[in-house]
């Protein structure tokens, strides 16, 4: 199933970028430079994928990551707003010099996203659950932080300085901390900066797919250096007896689920779920957990995929009590691919937990 999307996912966008092409003046179209030159863009980022692992100098990746994500950014819009021009002429709608207005519409709204995505909101609940504490909790919670080429050291340093400056008690990651490959991250030294994520109680947090993506050992010795307590089917428990679940991705096939880990837990306490893929909602809300965080949807990152998701998952973004538990579904504080957010934002979560 997993090979049937992608091959999906890569037809469509290779399609796009054929039409995207032939939107072209001729005078472009029938040039042979400019041909080779859209081909090679349209070809970068398979390109990189397939080279992110080997050893090439980290400067050409870096290049080859920035030109073919924000040229998937660039096809994505210009083909949309083509194919919207072009459903107007058949309405016998015309819009004058179409080419230079679908061009210069795409740029300026990769321009917007580009700026949106270099903030992130913090998005802060008060929740009183039943089970008791001994005192309560500060907890900031993040998710699908993309750690790699995407991500410059500034910016890794500006949301570790944010989620500390929350001042929580501890610190949950629900996934998608690494992006698709270690060796940039060990490169810059990224483990110093999460180091200094500072929550006296720990920083705790699952894997999601693009852990496995980067390489599954790979990922563990990554958040082993970073001093992140990784929880693989396996319950921490908090100083003032809140536990905390977390689930492996689904990418592991062997990895225990809902049902399996919700036997270990002390019914009497009360407890959050880590997982990072928002899956299964009633089901874990029926096992008795307090609150689930999970990630992974982005909300969809760019308009109009946002509309894709909220079809797909009960909660691609927000909140929704079902029964006594709590759900949240974080939008991410960082995203996948093309640096642009468009009708989505980056966020985290700061949850003050206490008793009724």
């Amino acid at each position: 199933m997993k090979t049937l999307i992608l091959s999906g996912i890569a037809f469509a966008f290779l399609s796009a970028c054929a039409y995207s092409y032939f939107q072209f003046p001729d005078i472009l179209v029938k040039n042979r430079i400019f041909a080779f030159v859209f081909a090679a863009l349209s070809l970068s980022f398979p390109i990189y994928f397939f080279m992110r692992k080997l050893d090439v100098p980290s400067f050409a990746l870096q290049g080859l990551f920035t030109v073919s994500t924000a040229w998937i950014g660039f096809i994505f819009y210009f083909s949309l707003i083509s194919l919207f021009f072009g459903f107007l002429d058949i309405l016998r709608v015309k819009i004058p010099y179409a080419f230079f207005a679908a061009f210069a519409a795409t740029i300026a709204i990769l321009i917007f996203g580009f700026i949106k995505n270099r903030n992130f909101e913090i998005r802060e609940y008060n929740l009183k659950i039943e089970k008791p504490m001994d005192f309560p909790v500060k907890i900031a919670a993040a998710s699908d932080l993309h750690l790699g080429y995407g991500s410059s050291k500034e910016k890794i340093e500006k949301m570790a300085r944010a989620i500390n400056a929350q001042k929580p008690d501890a610190i949950l990651i629900a996934g998608d901390l690494i992006d698709d490959n270690v060796n940039i991250l060990d490169k810059r030294k990224i483990s110093e900066i999460l180091k200094g994520l500072n929550a006296p109680m720990g920083v705790f947090a699952v894997f999601g797919n693009h852990e496995y993506l980067a390489g599954e050992k790979e990922s563990e010795e990554f958040y082993k250096a970073s001093n992140i307590k990784l929880l693989k089917g396996k319950i921490a428990m908090l100083e003032n007896g809140l536990q905390i679940a977390g689930l492996d991705d689904f990418s592991n096939k062997k990895t225990q689920r809902e049902n399996e880990i919700a036997k270990l837990l002390n019914r009497k306490l009360p407890s959050i779920l880590l997982d990072h893929q928002p899956h299964n909602l009633q089901n874990k809300a029926n096992l008795g957990f307090d609150i689930q965080i999970s990630g992974h949807t982005h909300s969809g990152q760019i308009f109009p995929l946002n509309l894709i998701t909220k079809l797909l998952f009960e909660i691609d973004c927000g909140y929704k009590k079902i029964n006594s538990c709590h759900c949240f579904v974080s939008s991410g504080i960082s995203l996948w691919g093309p640096p642009f957010r468009i009708g989505t934002k980056n966020e985290f979560l700061v949850l003050n937990i206490s008793n009724k």
